[in-house]
């Protein structure tokens, strides 16, 4: 929970820092407050939900978030907003925060359907109990979503699982895959654009790139 809440707070405070940069385009397309959680001290989920609700109509800094959130959800958060600011350095890495944050939530929530169906009474006692000692071993072993789903599937074949629960879990992957497709995506593009910039020699050939940037 700790790099969860580590990774939100500082894709919170790059977003804060620069709404303008590029990398919030690419976090609000496979990025949404479900994937934020709500802690005791601060609301992560409302946070982004109200950022996303700005963007890209509306100024995005410290100051028009802070008015929003207090408009529109009732919240005083300057002192909050301001300590997220002051944790970035450098946006230069928020979609690498952003790719870590997708993979630890889907992996929780990936959990989550394991421990539901190692609940559901229609399956077999055996079929259940695999299913919870599996969901126990993806917690414990710490691997994420890309590798969870695949393991789950083979042992499912192996083991010859009810139609029910493989169909829950082929039905996740689907999800799964669409969103680490978009940020697979995103990161790559990226990449290639940071190459072209290290390449450009002039600074108008820097202007041109920045605004191909805002474009693509």
């Amino acid at each position: 929970m700790k790099t969860k809440r580590l990774l939100e707070d500082a894709i919170l405070g790059s977003l804060i820092c620069n709404g303008y940069d590029g990398n919030i385009r690419e976090a609000m397309q496979f990025l949404s407050f479900k994937n934020f959680e709500t802690y005791a001290d601060f609301d992560n989920k409302t946070l982004f939900k109200c950022i996303s609700e700005m963007y890209p109509t509306e100024t995005i800094d410290l100051c028009t978030i802070a008015f929003r959130m207090k408009q529109t959800y009732n919240t005083e958060c300057v002192e909050h907003l301001i300590k997220l600011t002051s944790m970035v350095a450098s946006t230069t890495n928020t979609l690498s925060h952003c790719a870590c944050l997708l993979q630890i939530d889907l992996t929780d929530k990936f959990c989550k359907l394991l421990t539901d169906l190692s609940n559901n009474n229609n399956l077999p006692v055996d079929e259940r109990l695999l299913i919870s000692n599996t969901e126990k071993e993806i917690q414990e072993s710490g691997i994420d979503i890309l590798q969870a789903i695949p393991a789950v599937l083979k042992m499912a074949k192996l083991k010859n699982l009810n139609a029910v629960a493989i169909s829950h879990v082929l039905k996740f992957n689907i999800a799964v895959e669409e969103k680490c497709k978009n940020i697979r995506d995103a990161q790559k593009k990226h990449s290639i654009i940071s190459n072209m910039w290290l390449l450009c020699k002039t600074e108008k050939a820097k202007q041109l790139l920045m605004q191909l940037k805002f474009e693509i």
